[in-house]
């Protein structure tokens, strides 16, 4: 087996620790299993734990689906021991890559594990719950339209028989000019720059902002398309969600502790240490 293809099926299994896969089941089953055998392959023992584990995880990732049958994961399982006893037989974890691979996947996993174990640790009271739903404001949601255009006068130009047009014609010829135009994703408040938000909020559907906006060597006109307010849901129905969003603050906050009391160094050339890289 080339070293392409080995790199192939390394990355593979990284890629399921790090998805999560691996750890979802764990996080989900809290109690011990039972080890008795349910498999034996050349010897080596298939546990009924291991059993239990694959399916919890394909139960995961079908959702409310069929729910894998045992006949199957009892397949499956032997399938890849036998597999796993063959690349034992070439000694494959001991290629220099897929030994790099293997140590990520365990750090992933383990870090993984640390984190949940971190977050059900966490006692967050019903006070700091109602401090964060207080800070929970109402979302405004903005659909708006670009019109790109190659230069400002162009852009000035349609701005101003916009503005003094009394109904938009539909039907219009093509503006001098213009590049582009597209209507965007609906886009939170949150998520544009502060002020843009704020006067997207002061217009009225179909309604231009009052100024054209540089992007890079183009102008852009942005009109207002529609905008619609979701009102936060009420404190109960929230309670998850806030519970969340603080246990992540926590862990962010936790991540950022441990990174200032590390000791660090960056060794890619051109790549330097910042600071800011764990902050919440």
């Amino acid at each position: 087996m080339g070293v392409k293809r080995i790199k192939m099926i390394s990355i593979g299994v990284s890629r399921l620790v790090l998805n999560g896969f691996l750890l979802l089941p764990l996080a989900g089953m809290q109690n011990a299993w039972a080890l008795d055998e349910v498999a034996l392959v050349n010897g080596q023992v298939i546990t009924q734990q291991t059993l239990d584990l694959l399916g919890y995880s394909r139960e995961r990732l079908v959702g409310e689906g069929a729910p894998p049958q045992t006949p199957q994961l009892v397949k499956d399982l032997i399938t890849t021991e036998l597999l796993f006893q063959q690349a034992k037989k070439q000694h494959l974890e001991q290629d220099p890559l897929v030994a790099t691979e293997l140590a990520l996947a365990e750090k992933t996993l383990l870090s993984q594990l640390y984190i949940m174990r971190f977050m059900e640790s966490l006692n967050i009271s019903e006070e700091e719950l109602q401090a964060e739903y207080v800070k929970q404001k109402d979302q405004t949601m903005f659909q708006v339209k670009r019109f790109v255009f190659q230069n400002q006068q162009d852009a000035q130009r349609y701005f101003d028989a916009q503005a003094s047009a009394k109904t938009l014609n539909a039907d219009r010829p093509q503006p001098e000019g213009l590049l582009v135009e597209e209507v965007e994703p609906w886009t939170s408040s949150e998520a544009m720059p502060p002020m843009l938000a704020a006067q997207l909020a002061n217009l009225e559907k179909n309604q231009f902002l009052d100024m054209s906006i540089q992007d890079g060597e183009h102008w852009l006109l942005i009109q207002l398309v529609d905008k619609s307010v979701i009102e936060k849901p009420p404190f109960e129905e929230a309670r998850e969600y806030l519970h969340s969003d603080l246990a992540q603050q926590r862990v962010a906050e936790h991540i950022d502790a441990l990174a200032r009391s590390a000791e660090m160094k960056v060794l890619v050339p051109g790549v330097e240490l910042n600071a800011s890289w764990f902050e919440n």
